[in-house]
């Protein structure tokens, strides 16, 4: 395949760039095929007869073409004299064309088996072979240089590429040794210091233990965590360690009782309680220890927190909802008539005071909770009697209005109502909804196929002309870059817009093969189109592909532009037995991405290229 080239109009580039056949699959990858533009830069061993050496490029011979006066060149390098002169034979100045040029296989055979020593020999690679075995030579050569698959910024010798992946690399994947979570190695610190499963020290009582475990630990266990006192919402301000806290409790007890007897009295005006009897006072601690009194007190003390913080339930004074809320347990010393009292003692079950020997304070108040149950079981029974001495001690407890029963009755028939009426209105709107979504996905099949017939309309109006905007240029590279999306399809066009050829550009903004990452690659793409049956097949003419310089100043425009020159014999432009000829024909290296950044060919982080079909009449 012979290269096609065109002259670059106000820039001056350093290298040219060369056609390109294309294989553009579903997956849009490419054939792996190096392009040079000059003769073979190598170290041959020995060195090979001038005969062999190309006039203009002063190098070995690369497919090699002879001229009819019979002076031997490099393939581009003839090609570009040829375009940019007089089309006359560097040598003796004879005239003749491109067309007259012709491959000089004997000298390529030659050539091809010349001996060369490798590129890496400057590296310690001593290898010495042929020039057709180089290229393979060069993929497995040991000193030659690769980027870390890992994709971070080292390139090193293929030989110690391997060690730098395993145990080197900071983006190679480890394992942590405590939870078996996978990190990438640079993580390896900050994972470390959240590891769940690492060991570390209580900072209170410094006995070890894994992370995951060290808030419980402190919450529950450690001896020497600093507490308040049970007491602490009733005035208790100590502070003691949690070993020192049953000793606390034992030694402030009056204290505490005065706490107590002062959150008692809120409690009982709460309740609308007038006083208690002196059996009914005494009952409930009778034949207790002071520590069992002490974790009774620390209890009801945790209640009072609850009820001034809001958590308990609000108590209503309706005496069969307190029975309800508060069961009644049977208290020490004390005994009731009342059958219906009596029963629910039964269901209620005997008290029970249990002391965790692990946790002192919970035993403690359990049993409190218990002795706070007994009081309001105490007035729960003795607001259900009318009479004014009472049962127990209680001298009256007001009761709730059954009216306000009837009322809340009434209150909740009418929200069931509405939340049925609500429920009607949900199943509508539902319905409704699928509806709305019904009429979105038509309206939506119906855009689609609006915007089909506008582009179908637009690719027949430019009448071979294209202009293709890349918008959002800069995330397009940098996806390009990290390989998410390498190459760009335009829309398809057609070229004359009563009967023509159905073609689309590709893009690779970063290039591709030997112009990765370096030249922004064109192609173009035969594609199925409406008058294919009429058209004449293979395609025969030129394009003109090029990108258009934004600059506002119109006389400081310097567009580069590049001619295709249709080779029938190539795949690329046969008729499309696919929607889009998989084989494309373009530019590798249609113009360095040094020139591309930060110039005037982006304009509001958009790239425009530009392309002209010029089939042959």
């Amino acid at each position: 395949m012979s290269a096609t080239m065109a002259e670059l109009p106000s820039i001056n580039c350093s290298s040219i760039s060369s056609t390109y056949e294309s294989s553009s699959g579903s997956d849009g990858s490419y054939p792996s095929r190096r392009n040079k533009v000059e003769g073979y830069d190598y170290e041959f061993v020995p060195t090979p007869d001038a005969r062999y050496e190309c006039t203009i490029c002063l190098l070995v011979l690369r497919e090699p073409r002879q001229t009819p006066c019979g002076h031997r060149f490099c393939r581009d390098c003839i090609i570009k004299w040829i375009r940019e002169s007089q089309q006359r034979c560097p040598v003796d100045n004879e005239p003749f064309e491109e067309k007259d040029l012709f491959a000089d296989n004997f000298a390529k055979r030659e050539i091809q088996n010349f001996n060369v020593k490798c590129p890496n020999s400057k590296q310690g690679c001593d290898t010495i072979t042929s020039v057709k075995q180089l290229q393979a030579h060069q993929r497995e050569c040991p000193f030659g240089l690769a980027p870390c698959p890992n994709r971070c910024s080292n390139v090193l010798f293929k030989r110690d590429l391997a060690e730098h992946v395993q145990h080197l690399c900071e983006l190679r994947n480890v394992q942590c040794p405590n939870c078996g979570a996978t990190f990438l190695s640079r993580d390896a610190w900050t994972h470390v210091e959240v590891c769940p499963k690492r060991q570390v020290k209580c900072h209170f009582c410094e006995e070890e233990m894994e992370m995951q475990a060290m808030a419980e630990h402190e919450a529950t266990v450690c001896p020497r965590k600093t507490l308040h006192c049970a007491f602490h919402t009733l005035g208790c301000n100590a502070e003691m360690e949690r070993c020192n806290e049953k000793t606390h409790l034992q030694d402030n007890l009056q204290e505490h009782m005065l706490l107590l007897c002062n959150g008692l009295t809120t409690i009982m005006h709460v309740l609308g309680i007038q006083r208690l009897s002196p059996e009914s006072s005494t009952s409930t601690t009778r034949g207790l220890v002071p520590t069992e009194t002490s974790g009774l007190l620390s209890g009801l003390a945790l209640s009072l927190q609850q009820l001034s913080l809001g958590k308990l339930p609000r108590m209503s004074l309706d005496s069969q909802t307190l029975k309800q809320q508060l069961p009644r347990l049977p208290v020490p010393g004390s005994s009731f008539v009342d059958s219906h009292a009596q029963t629910h003692e039964e269901s209620a079950g005997p008290i029970s005071f249990y002391r965790s020997p692990s946790d002192p304070k919970n035993s403690l108040m359990g049993s409190a909770v218990s002795i706070g149950t007994q009081e309001a079981s105490v007035l729960s029974h003795t607001s259900g009697h009318s009479n004014s001495s009472g049962v127990g001690g209680f001298q009256s407890l007001p009761s709730a209005s059954s009216e306000d029963f009837e009322s809340l009755k009434a209150r909740n028939v009418t929200q069931d109502a509405s939340l049925a009426m609500h429920d009607q209105c949900l199943i509508e709107l539902q319905a409704k909804a699928k509806r709305c979504d019904q009429l979105n996905q038509e309206l939506k099949q119906k855009v689609k196929q609006l915007e089909a017939q506008i582009s179908d309309f637009e690719s027949r109006v430019c009448s071979g002309q294209f202009f293709w905007r890349i918008r959002n240029y800069s995330k397009l590279l940098r996806d390009a870059e990290h390989g998410a999306m390498t190459a760009l399809h335009s829309q398809p066009f057609y070229t004359s817009a009563s009967m023509g050829y159905k073609i689309c550009i590709r893009a690779n903004l970063n290039g591709v093969d030997s112009a990765k990452g370096s030249h922004l690659s064109l192609f173009v793409h035969f594609m199925q189109g409406e008058y294919d049956d009429l058209l004449d097949w293979p395609f025969s003419g030129k394009i003109i592909l090029s990108v258009i310089d934004q600059n506002e100043r119109c006389e400081m425009r310097h567009h580069v532009s590049e001619t295709l020159v249709a080779k029938p014999n190539l795949a690329a432009f046969q008729k499309p037995s696919t929607p889009r000829n998989h084989k494309g024909f373009g530019y590798m290296e249609f113009l360095p991405l040094s020139s591309v950044k930060g110039s005037s060919f982006i304009r509001n982080d958009t790239l425009i290229i530009k392309a002209q079909v010029l089939p042959n009449c």
